[in-house]
Formats: structure tokens, C-alpha cells, sequence
């Protein structure tokens, strides 16, 4: 299985949410969830998956769920 980095999916949603202005405060809003839920948790916590799923709403938000960078992180837990 592959390895979640949620780190890597920030930066993915912070290149698109410029991109693709049709969505982009919800995307911006769900970005900024998702930080400061990874900001306030440890990789153990409740916090820690729902900061990815946030950030996978970004990227929803941003590009849809068709796109490969999607893809590439809605990977199962």
C-alpha cells in the first residue's frame, strides 16, 4: 500500500487552487482546515485523517475527481 504524505498533498493543492478560480474559496477554505488540523494533531490522531480528507476536498474543489493528481492521493486508509 502506499504511504499517505500529507505534505506533498498540500503542495498539490496549492499549485491548483490558482489554477481552477471556479471553486477556489471552497478550495481555499478546505485548505485551510486541513492545515490547521495537521497543525493541532500527531500522525496517530483522528485529526491527522481528517486534515487528508480536507485537503482531498481541496483538490476535489479545485480540479475534480477525475484528475490524476486526485487519483494519485485518494488512496484507501
Amino acid at each position: 500500500m502506499k504511504k499517505r504524505n500529507i505534505q506533498k498533498l498540500f503542495i498539490t493543492c496549492r499549485k491548483h487552487i490558482a489554477m481552477h478560480p471556479e471553486m477556489e474559496s471552497s478550495a481555499r477554505v478546505a485548505l485551510a482546515d486541513a492545515i490547521y488540523l495537521y497543525d493541532t494533531s500527531d500522525i496517530r490522531s483522528k485529526n491527522y485523517d481528517l486534515s487528508y480528507q480536507r485537503a482531498l476536498d481541496s483538490l476535489r474543489y479545485s480540479v475534480g475527481v477525475f484528475h490524476k493528481d486526485y487519483i494519485k492521493f485518494n488512496i484507501p486508509k
